[in-house]
């Protein structure tokens, strides 16, 4: 049958201009179903309204809120209005739809609806335009819906509820378990980064290690004769409240350590390469999501070279860090560091993507609209410093860590994304008849149609020969 046919109404909202002042009446914005649930959180106020239009678009328990005008993905979203509050429906954005409970329950048609979304059916009928997609009344009353009996109905909808309570709950494990993870990976950087993995190697390797104050000062060595003049000496390190370090490590700060790249590359000058912006970049991970192109980009960027650690200064607490496959250009919002034979750059990227260091370069960051952390406050940041083989030592011991935690994360992503082919296969079995068993002794839906038809006939006879008597 048609849905318009199981329909009481289907209506758009009053379009008075809202508040945002808890003034008056609540009503409906499009937030108020973001989540597919009604939120009475997210609700506009209308004041100064007559007795009339109350009445008129004031939601009843069981009505559908219907995601009329909204991007693709989002067009069709439904949620089933349950409450008693005073709560009008307001504006073009959502429909109302109003089921006819004698024909089809509004928590049925309520999944139907979610299962001819995630189907394409509604974006198949929407119209379209650039930032957004309408349906027509109309075309949506002319929808084609399967329609089972009444206590069939509520069979599908009791088994979908019971089989995505099930679905759910394994989606909550899933999600602690990628919690879990998460802080796993901070764990094992917080215990390599205080030399506890490494413990017994550093015991039995210990003839073989260099002191780290020593790399240091072979550092600090290079980076006189490379700058000269302009070389300044590093401030002191008291480390007289600082925590004893394992043997052969030394307090040092990331200033004295590693500095920034200045190489600059002009798009417009030199043939197409990769380019690198932090939309590049993944979140805490270390791991790039795609690439761009330098035909893309006209400005003035910073070059950087395969090997290079790319830091992004910009809103540093969304901790996007990559060392460098391949030659390129980025934003002028990343730090370049370069590779030293001195110490291992692998190293500092595990050192960076640790929270303390997130935390240090967020509390240190400037700017209100685009927040950054600058090189000169960077560079105050203090760290462990381990030998140079002992950093090779860590660098391995973490990568195989994180390894595996990639490998755990992938399959937990694997495993969410099949949680919505499940709830659309449900969906799809509820609404083909297949997911409860049919009983014989139902009123079928075309005999239920019918009567209700004839009672409907019959009722307008009624009505006319009252009408008649009346006339008398």
């Amino acid at each position: 049958m048609r849905l318009g046919d199981a329909l009481i109404s289907v209506s758009n909202g009053i379009s008075k201009k809202q508040n945002r002042n808890d003034e008056g009446i609540p009503v409906t914005r499009i937030e108020t179903i973001s989540a597919e649930n009604i939120n009475l959180n997210k609700v506009g106020y209308l004041a100064g309204l007559s007795k009339s239009e109350i009445t008129k678009y004031r939601l009843k328990s069981g009505d559908i809120l219907f995601s009329n005008i909204n991007s693709d993905s989002h067009l069709g979203k439904t949620a089933i209005y349950n409450y008693t509050d005073h709560v009008l429906l307001h504006g073009m954005n959502l429909l109302l739809l109003r089921p006819n409970t004698d024909i089809i329950t509004p928590e049925y048609l309520n999944y139907l609806c979610k299962f001819y979304r995630i189907q394409g059916k509604f974006v198949s009928i929407a119209q379209h335009a650039v930032n957004q997609s309408s349906i027509n009344q109309t075309k949506l009353k002319n929808i084609e819906i399967p329609l089972a009996p009444l206590p069939e109905q509520a069979r599908i909808v009791s088994k979908i509820e019971e089989l995505f309570t099930k679905l759910d709950a394994g989606i909550d494990a899933i999600k602690k378990a990628k919690l879990l993870l998460k802080k796993y990976r901070q764990a094992v950087l917080k215990a390599a980064m205080d030399g506890r993995p490494t413990k017994d190697w550093r015991k039995a390797h210990k003839s073989e290690l260099e002191p780290a104050s020593e790399l240091l000062d072979r550092i600090k060595e290079q980076r006189k004769k490379g700058l000269g003049a302009k070389y300044k000496e590093p401030p002191v390190i008291d480390t007289s409240e600082l925590p004893d370090l394992p043997e052969g490590w030394v307090w040092a700060t990331i200033g004295q350590v590693i500095g920034p790249t200045n190489e600059k590359i002009e798009p417009s000058k030199t043939q197409e390469i990769a380019y690198l912006g932090l939309e590049h970049i993944d979140k805490n991970n270390g791991k790039i999501i795609s690439m761009g192109s330098s035909k893309t980009v006209k400005s003035t960027k910073n070059k950087f070279y395969k090997g290079d650690l790319l830091y992004g200064k910009l809103r540093p607490y969304l901790n996007k860090l990559y060392i460098a496959e391949f030659d390129g250009m980025c934003s002028t919002d990343i730090m370049v560091f370069s590779p030293n034979k001195n110490y291992s750059i692998r190293y500092f990227l595990y050192r960076f993507l640790s929270m303390d260091f997130v935390r240090f370069a967020s509390m240190n960051m400037t700017g209100v609209q685009h927040p950054r952390i600058d090189y000169d406050m960077l560079s105050k940041y203090l760290i462990a410093l381990p030998p140079l083989l002992e950093q090779e030592k860590i660098i391995d011991i973490v990568s195989r860590l994180f390894s595996n935690i990639d490998i755990l994360e992938d399959s937990i992503k694997k495993e969410l994304s099949k949680t919505g082919t499940l709830k659309n296969s449900i969906l799809k079995r509820a609404f083909e008849g297949k997911l409860v068993p049919q009983n014989q002794s139902d009123e079928p839906a075309k005999k239920l149609l019918e009567r209700i038809e004839s009672e409907s006939k019959l009722s307008k006879v009624r009505k006319e020969a009252g009408k008649m008597r009346k006339a008398k």
